[in-house]
């Protein structure tokens, strides 16, 4: 790489990149995630699920822990996609901001792209065709009664405990002014929702906000599932120049790249993942 000037040391970038980018795919906790090694290089990434009986009252006459019920092994098969971020700064640029400007807009940038970019991979999964279930609820009508109908529909269908309601900017709004949800801030005065504007948990299910979910042509708003019903794999990168690094946090590996070439500095933040129908505990909730 030619020498721009600029002291950008990739190793210290990618810390900086996935310490900020891993607290804001709280996605990867909510669902199945399974992460390949760093040495692995492999393309898809399966994803087990294990299922059987009950646990049964040990009973040495029935042969103790060799009394077993059978386990049922499944897997989903996660397809890795290669996503990045480039963004490229020009010598006027680079005289203007400097190097710590450069770096902190471009952390900012290239993390709020992905975060997009894989929250859209994991909506994109939501459709009719491979979760039919469906409640129709207009943001103007939906509450906290509404929340809890989606837990106890996954209660029916004996779904993991861990769950997560996924919603949009509407329908989030319209939770933070549910009185059910805001009263406890006029009889206490302390309120999360009205102090922080975060939902967080209601019963078992953990309320994220996806700004930019897409409607998929079938009008979807939201969906709440169970941990089991989205598979989500986390891959390794790596990259052939010199002038590159990889650093991983909870799952997330990032790869951040740099290269000063025909008066411009390049400056990449890449990632692979991918995505998976898993078990049908889902129930989406369509706008109209």
């Amino acid at each position: 790489m030619a020498n721009s000037g600029f002291n950008i040391a990739p190793a210290a970038l990618a810390d900086i990149i996935v310490a900020d980018l891993r607290p804001k795919l709280p996605v990867l906790d909510v669902f199945t995630t399974m992460a390949q090694s760093t040495e692995d290089r492999g393309t898809t990434i399966d994803v087990p699920f294990v299922a059987g009986d009950d646990a049964i009252t040990f009973d040495k006459a029935s042969g103790g822990y060799h009394q077993t019920g059978d386990a049922d092994v499944t897997k989903a098969t996660v397809t890795l996609q290669h996503f990045h971020a480039t963004r490229g700064f020009d010598a006027s640029e680079l005289a203007a901001w400097g190097a710590e400007g450069i770096i902190n807009a471009f952390r900012e940038e290239a993390a709020a792209k992905i975060v997009k970019k894989v929250n859209a991979t994991v909506a994109a999964l939501v459709t009719n065709a491979n979760y039919a279930a469906n409640d129709v609820i207009t943001a103007e009508n939906f509450d906290y009664n509404d929340v809890v109908d989606l837990d106890t529909y996954l209660d029916g269908l004996d779904a993991p405990a861990e769950r997560g309601l996924i919603l949009s900017s509407s329908y989030i709004g319209a939770l933070r002014k549910d009185a059910k949800l805001t009263s406890a801030f006029n009889t206490q005065g302390d309120n999360s929702v009205v102090r922080t504007g975060i939902v967080g948990r209601i019963g078992t299910l953990q309320v994220l906000q996806y700004s930019g979910l897409p409607a998929n042509g079938e009008n979807l708003a939201g969906f709440a599932a169970s941990k089991d019903a989205i598979c989500i794999g986390m891959g390794s990168v790596w990259s052939a120049s010199p002038n590159s690094a990889v650093s991983s946090l909870s799952g997330l590996s990032v790869m951040v790249e740099s290269e000063y070439t025909g008066g411009i500095l390049y400056l990449t933040a890449a990632i692979r993942m991918g995505a998976a129908k898993g078990r049908a505990n889902l129930k989406r909730v369509l706008s109209a």
